[in-house]
């Protein structure tokens, strides 16, 4: 409805807005792994070990990583993304609420899957 305002193709027209609705989402998860490093809540004379970082900052980059790969509809984003959410309800399980809006980001994800398509080879 808004292509009729606005004639020039932009990036995020190459992307169904499902799949980029995801995409955007994981990217701004990414973004908040390292911000909780800082969060207060730790004991007071104890320390967040490099082994902790570490998993954080991997866990980041490949949110972002997958971020990438969903907005290109790369069926290897899907599968990243799917097990990453699947990761995080089975570390979450023990916490309900928190178990319950990442199971339903799995659902989600299932809903996207018919935009992620093998690519058909060219025509001879």
């Amino acid at each position: 409805m808004l292509e009729y305002y606005d004639l020039v193709p932009r990036w995020t027209d190459a992307c169904p807005r499902p799949v980029l609705g995801a995409a955007t989402g994981l990217a701004y998860m990414g973004m908040q792994f390292p911000l909780t490093l800082a969060a207060p809540y730790e004991f007071p004379g104890t320390g967040i070990s490099r082994s902790i970082i570490a998993l954080y900052v991997a866990w980041a980059i490949a949110a972002w990583i997958l971020a990438l790969l969903l907005y290109r509809r790369r069926p290897a984003g899907w599968y990243g993304t799917l097990a990453m959410i699947l990761a995080g309800v089975i570390l979450t399980f023990h916490i309900v609420p928190m178990a319950i809006p990442l199971a339903a980001g799995a659902g989600y994800m299932f809903y996207i899957r018919r935009y992620f398509q093998p690519a058909t080879p060219p025509a001879q």
